[in-house]
């Protein structure tokens, strides 16, 4: 496997692609550079697009994700605008785990759209439905498509 460090993606990645921390203030240190691992990529900067194929894995500090593809859209400034992470996506975080068929990260608005039989498990809790869209500007969620199911362990209250 070829392991890559790209400016362009370990800047967005770790700030914005699944990660949680904030970049470094004025005088701090910089986040380690986040690594994508995969079988092949194909760049065309041209074309303003990227993509990573064959068992593809994210490494943060604190998340990783895997997929079997990542696609990466750039725009005129050659700045990341968008990742899409196709086929068995597995995002992990501390006290979380997400995974879908597709995420789809538009880092301009700062949402994630989770399809393909979403799941999130956290704190023991499990959510699943259609559609997930989780917004990063306010940590919040909603799901779609109908079908929402939230299983709380030990009930209510937590019996």
């Amino acid at each position: 496997m070829k392991t890559l460090l790209i400016c362009l993606l370990a800047t967005v990645a770790t700030a914005t692609a699944w990660a949680q921390t904030e970049p470094a203030a004025p005088g701090q240190p910089t986040q380690p550079p986040t690594t994508v691992t995969s079988d092949t990529l194909r760049l065309d900067m041209d074309k303003r697009f990227g993509v990573f194929s064959g068992n593809v894995k994210v490494e943060g500090t604190d998340f990783s994700m895997d997929s079997r593809e990542l696609e990466v859209f750039f725009d005129a400034k050659s700045k990341v605008e968008r990742l899409v992470a196709i086929g068995e996506v597995k995002i992990v975080q501390p006290g979380r785990e997400t995974t879908a068929n597709k995420a789809d990260y538009d880092v301009r608005t700062n949402k994630i759209l989770l399809t393909g039989s979403p799941k999130i498990i956290e704190d023991g809790r499990t959510i699943t439905a259609p559609e997930i869209v989780i917004d990063r500007n306010t940590n919040s969620m909603q799901t779609g498509g109908g079908g929402t199911k939230l299983v709380i362990p030990g009930g209510v209250g937590g019996q």
